[in-house]
């Protein structure tokens, strides 16, 4: 947003030059003459923020609905410093209470992600990508605090930040899958991970030797208005 509002400077400063720079110094017009070029550049100011807003959300909407689990990889190196930040997306996730009891273990030597994807059942392709994030969290706090919903909301709160994680990954036009089919007692035993945790995911990250294809589904009915099953909208 720094940047947009930037350009939208620079092109505001633009329009000041466009609007009088060949007729009087700006400093020497009347009153009015100079709301009149402000009002101008502002009305073209925010025509272009509004080309800026749609081009941009048309971006994030088109990623959104092209994101798709992966599971075919190059096997090339991605960088450590996107890896962080998509790390660090996941922690912007809401949480209930702000409590975010979930932590990463990530997984880079080679013979560790061969042994990861023996634990999934045979999933090798799961090896195939340089990073496997394992999502570990733990709930005690979050019980303590709501005895019958804290369970619930840890996991919640996990899945939001692991659907964070999933679309900057998209994001940067590298392909990850939500694994779940893994023997979590093994899994436990290999990470050293503490019996308070439990092993929510494995997500293989890595750039993608797949591009699938599928449809979005009609949205009929599966959008209900004021009640559950009314498929109608009222125009008002």
């Amino acid at each position: 947003m720094k940047n947009i509002l930037t350009k939208i400077s620079t092109k505001l400063k633009c329009n000041f030059k466009e609007d009088f720079i060949n007729s009087k110094e700006f400093d020497n017009l009347s009153k009015d003459e100079k709301i009149k070029i402000l009002r101008k550049s502002l009305s073209k100011c925010n025509n272009e923020l509004e080309k800026l807003k749609k081009k941009y959300a048309d971006i994030f909407l088109s990623k959104l609905k092209t994101r798709r689990s992966i599971r075919k990889f190059s096997g090339k190196e991605v960088p450590w410093e996107i890896v962080y930040n998509i790390l660090e997306s996941a922690y912007t996730a809401p949480a209930a209470g702000d409590i975010k009891d979930y932590k990463f273990i990530v997984v880079r030597d080679k013979e560790d992600r061969v042994e990861l994807s023996k634990i999934c059942y045979q999933q090798y392709w799961i090896s195939d990508a340089p990073y496997i994030i394992v999502v570990v969290r733990d709930d005690k706090h979050l019980v303590e605090l709501y005895p019958n919903m804290g369970k619930k909301y840890s996991i919640q709160n996990t899945a939001a930040a692991i659907e964070n994680l999933l679309l900057t990954v998209h994001f940067y036009d590298l392909g990850a899958c939500w694994v779940e089919a893994y023997n979590n007692d093994a899994i436990r035993d290999f990470l050293e991970i503490p019996n308070s945790f439990y092993v929510d995911a494995i997500i293989p990250i890595g750039y993608p030797l797949e591009n699938p294809k599928k449809s979005m589904p009609l949205l009929r009915g599966r959008i209900f208005f004021d009640k559950f099953g009314n498929i109608y909208r009222n125009k008002k």
